[in-house]
């Protein structure tokens, strides 16, 4: 009966939806609903609904923060590994993604950190100097609730 009433509001968000991205996700939820052994009804609900309310830009930056440091080797080691005398989480960021606007970033980190707590240690650190470790400072900023989801969409 879950699994009906999964299928069904999965296929409804995906017909409704116009953002591959978002099309995706929902596919890859129903998928590991029907393969997962430990999942709950209200999980994959929960999951659903984050991708309905979320931008193409939440799903991506939780797509990079899943692994910070592939990403950037993949984009030419935009902010590398550090070696400076300080950097900050805002110029990490305006490194990362070059075509986001200050007020964009802020946005959707702020609404995965503080509105969904899918992410930590972002928004109180942001323009906050710190030793230059690079990209290592996106490490590890995933919460365990981060971490399920974006296994889940991806």
């Amino acid at each position: 009966e879950d699994f009906l009433d999964i299928f069904e509001q999965t296929a409804r968000k995906i017909v409704m939806t116009r953002q591959k991205t978002k099309r995706i996700a929902f596919r890859h939820i129903l998928s590991n609903a029907i393969l997962s052994s430990d999942v709950s009804y209200d999980e994959v609900e929960e999951f659903l609904s984050l991708v309905e309310r979320f931008r193409e830009e939440h799903i991506f930056l939780l797509s990079i923060l899943q692994n910070p440091v592939k990403y950037d080797e993949e984009t030419g080691n935009r902010v590398g590994k550090g070696g400076g005398i300080a950097t900050s989480i805002s110029q990490i960021m305006r490194q990362l993604l070059p075509d986001w606007t200050e007020n964009l970033i802020l946005e959707v980190v702020t609404v995965l950190e503080n509105n969904e707590r899918l992410i930590q240690n972002i928004t109180s650190r942001y323009n906050t100097m710190l030793t230059d470790q690079g990209i290592n400072h996106l490490v590890n900023t995933l919460t365990p609730k981060g971490i399920r989801f974006v296994e889940f969409i991806s």
